[in-house]
């Protein structure tokens, strides 16, 4: 009989402490780490962190067994909107894809559009007015848009008072999440820390309105410190990624002007003046800017998985246990896999234009 695969554990060993520190400036750009490891290293790439092991998967073939043939086998977090179930309004549990019965989930989609619609009016408006100034921070103005949408339909409440604090807080709490900045002795008293705790502060009391005026909780009643925290998780998760994608896409069609003309026409041609989710269907050249700008910029440019049992990836041995990491910021540059990976090209979307490409 022949050798079996070797096994993951050997290969990750092999792998050395250093990784990080010997090729890896900042290892706190998550991103950058996420290329640098992947190119040329092969399909199954062990990553260290800390003492941990672990696995960076880079072969789409791979990723496919991992998320769709075998995913009963790779565990990951429980669903980040479930805490809150039966409470969100009809809307917003579609929008989350908590509810799914046909009907209802047509006027709700309609409804979303409705107010996705309203919200970005009053966002225009505020951009056209703030420009008169001088330039525009397009990525916050889209923040407050999609927290002002998200938070009319999930609660059915309108906090756009909030939106600036709120979005403000979040970006730096984000920014002290991922630098972690407060490790060792601090200074007393430590401004830095003051600030952290006031953003937490912050999002508390947004909460609690919110809770409050969407009627989870008696009018003069206190709201619990679970409720609080999972509508603030609620918001981070719902907002993150709609908002980053739309600024990153203005911010390809300003640099392609082009880009930009075709879809004001396609906007202004094909859809009436209070479009529902099926007229968005025309859009197709619109579509394609978005798609691309999402494969140069991933909402979730990591994702994780744990192995419940032994499997075999890439002709390993992946014991159970074991946590794989996939990383489509990564995946999406490779230029193994796309022609041109850095360079925002709606085009490559366009029908006819995928020979050759992974399906996945």
């Amino acid at each position: 009989m022949g050798a079996g695969p070797p096994a993951a554990g050997a290969l990750l060993e092999a792998a050395g402490a250093g990784l990080f520190d010997e090729e890896i400036p900042d290892r706190r750009d998550g991103p950058a780490v996420m290329v640098k490891l992947s190119r040329g290293a092969g399909p199954v790439v062990p990553v260290r962190r800390g003492d941990a092991l672990g696995i960076l998967l880079t072969a789409p073939e791979l990723i496919e067994h991992v998320l769709v043939a075998n995913a009963a086998n790779y565990t990951h977090a429980q669903h980040p909107f479930r805490e809150l179930e039966g409470q969100y309004a009809l809307p917003g549990a579609v929008m989350l894809r908590l509810t799914r019965e046909p009907r209802s989930g047509i006027v709700a989609a309609d409804e979303s559009a409705r107010v996705f619609g309203e919200e970005a009016e009053r966002m225009a408006e505020a951009v056209l007015r703030a420009a008169e100034d001088g330039p525009v921070e397009v990525a916050l103005e889209a923040k407050k848009l999609v927290f002002r949408a998200t938070v009319r339909l999930l609660f059915g409440v309108d906090a756009s008072h909030l939106d600036a604090a709120f979005v403000r807080a979040f970006g730096f709490l984000e920014e002290c999440w991922k630098n972690w900045p407060f490790g060792g002795p601090r200074p007393r008293p430590d401004p830095l820390w003051e600030r952290y705790a006031a953003a937490l502060e912050v999002h508390d009391r947004a909460a609690a309105w919110i809770v409050r005026e969407a009627g989870l909780v008696p009018a003069e009643g206190s709201s619990p410190a679970k409720l609080r925290h999972a509508v603030v998780d609620t918001l981070f998760n719902a907002t993150g990624g709609s908002s980053v994608t739309l600024a990153w896409t203005l911010q390809q069609l300003a640099l392609h002007p082009e880009a930009r003309k075709r879809v004001e026409r396609e906007v202004g041609e094909a859809l009436p003046a209070a479009p529902g989710v099926a007229d968005f269907r025309r859009l197709a050249y619109t579509r394609l800017a978005v798609m691309d700008t999402l494969r140069l910029y991933p909402p979730a440019w990591s994702i994780g998985r744990r192995s419940l049992a032994e499997d075999r990836l890439g002709g390993h041995v992946v014991p159970g246990g074991t946590d794989l990491t996939i990383a489509p910021f990564a995946l999406h540059r490779d230029p193994a896999l796309w022609d041109r990976p850095l360079e925002w090209d709606p085009e490559r979307f366009a029908p006819g234009r995928s020979a050759g490409r992974h399906r996945r």
